[in-house]
């Protein structure tokens, strides 16, 4: 069996705190949807869920639409999930609504 050893786990380490958070956020998201095997269906089911008024998933459309996972990248869909997650009570939506609104400055 072998041993991961602690230099590399140190290097991996150092190379994770470098990148920035939005983009750490994507590869967690990547990792995610990869690890519970996200298909089409999960991903309108999502969709449905948000429209019906779920904040959470608007929140998780928003990421997936911001990103391209799954679903065509659009920025001002990701928005407009975004405000909605928001509008519904979801701290971090609104995180990330400032932060697309900071980019658009």
């Amino acid at each position: 069996m072998n041993a991961i050893s602690v230099p590399t786990i140190y290097n991996f380490i150092d190379f994770i705190s470098l990148i920035r958070e939005r983009e750490m956020k994507k590869i967690i998201l990547v990792a995610m949807l990869l690890t519970i095997g996200a298909s089409a269906n999960a991903i309108e089911d999502t969709r449905k869920s948000c429209a019906a008024g779920d904040a959470k998933s608007c929140k998780i459309m928003g990421d997936l639409t911001r990103a391209g996972l799954g679903v065509e990248q659009n920025d001002t869909k990701a928005y407009n999930y975004y405000d909605r997650a928001c509008f519904d009570g979801d701290k971090d939506a609104c995180k990330e609504l400032a932060l697309l609104n900071k980019d658009k400055i």
